[in-house]
């Protein structure tokens, strides 16, 4: 198996061949670094508001105090506006996979999974990166 990194493509047609021959594209530098300050200064305003940290600090505190408030938050959390800009942004890669069809992208199921700052446990339940929505055989995966 060949495995290749991420990387920036000049040509949208080249972006689809890869994906035609592999069944899989990863796009380097998609999202810019004032999008993700932008999501930072969501996170720690709506952390802020909510426990009264920023998001960090928020975290750590809540993680040792009140996991089910953490996990709440982290959960409502996906719904900022910021991250909704940036699924917005993959719709025109989207089109680009299928051919650049006609019908709008439908955003079944977004979300993000934000660890605790300074820890290196990763648990996660038991979950599905596709989807397994019945009647779709078009789905494509953003991560």
């Amino acid at each position: 198996m060949n495995i290749v990194g991420s990387k920036i493509y000049k040509k949208e047609k080249d972006i689809k061949s890869f994906y035609d021959k592999n069944g899989w594209v990863a796009i380097k530098n998609q999202i810019t670094k004032k999008e993700i300050k932008k999501i930072q200064d969501d996170l720690n305003s709506f952390y802020k508001r909510h426990a009264g940290k920023k998001c960090n600090e928020a975290m750590i505190y809540l993680d040792k105090k009140d996991k089910k408030k953490l996990y709440y938050l982290n959960t409502i959390s996906k719904q900022i506006i910021s991250f909704k800009d940036i699924f917005c942004k993959f719709s025109k890669i989207i089109k680009i996979l299928n051919n650049n069809y006609k019908d709008p992208v439908l955003e079944i199921n977004t979300g993000n999974l934000i660890g605790l700052p300074k820890d290196n446990r990763l648990v996660l339940n038991w979950h599905q990166e596709g989807s397994a929505l019945k009647n779709y055989d078009d789905m494509i995966s953003v991560h």
